[in-house]
């Protein structure tokens, strides 16, 4: 049986139609964002908050999200819509979910080089952080990012596979390039032959992963 999708692959933007790009952390979204940005004028692109709770003291933000063309934001899904001042065309990128772990372990030794930090052994993060970054994509998705237990993981995975569904593009970073040539086509977009791939974790950062470790992220 032939599944079709639930949103159409072409999606040619209005002149007042307004993008929001869901920015699940390491998913190569700085490297995608950059290429976005290049499709409008500067001063029509915003960055929000990462906290829904800033943009409450934020008024000028506001006021210029009603004329802006792209919208960037790492809230929850449901946040976004609940902070904006219009329904936005939603898209995002996903990632395997164990690459994405690792390479967010990556950016946070990298970090750690930069303030001079001891580093964390992998096995110490993943002990520390995993809690909070089980599902994350999910959960980002799905609006329980903050409060991981409010629904039962069904419920939650079943949501986020309805926001992707509402999603007028959907980009996997192990596909990439494939990822742009789709929204190019799905937006009606020329496209970018050359592009800079943007806070890439060093090899040198990425640690060797045992089975026991894989099987707990």
């Amino acid at each position: 049986m032939t599944v079709l999708p639930t949103t159409p692959l072409r999606r040619p933007l209005r002149e007042h139609d307004v993008l929001c790009f869901v920015h699940i952390t390491k998913t190569a979204g700085t490297s995608l964002i950059n290429i976005l940005r290049s499709q409008f004028p500067e001063q029509a692109c915003t960055t929000l908050p990462l906290y829904p709770y800033a943009l409450s003291v934020t008024h000028d933000v506001y006021q210029k999200m009603q004329h802006d063309r792209l919208l960037r934001s790492h809230m929850d899904y449901d946040t976004i819509n609940k902070v904006i001042p219009r329904r936005p065309i939603f898209l995002t990128m996903i990632r395997d979910p164990l690459k994405r772990f690792i390479s967010y372990y990556g950016r946070e030794q990298k970090r750690s080089m930069f303030l001079g930090e001891k580093f964390e052994h992998f096995a110490d993060f993943v002990s520390r952080s995993l809690q909070f970054h089980h599902n994350m994509q999910t959960r980002q998705l799905a609006g329980t990012t903050v409060h991981p237990d409010v629904l039962s993981p069904q419920d939650t995975l079943a949501i986020a596979q309805r926001r992707l569904d509402e999603c007028a593009f959907v980009g996997i970073t192990e596909q990439f390039d494939n990822s742009l040539r789709l929204l190019y086509y799905t937006f009606g977009w020329s496209p970018i032959e050359h592009y800079t791939s943007r806070n890439i974790t060093p090899a040198a950062l990425k640690p060797e992963v045992t089975p026991e470790l894989e099987a707990l992220i």
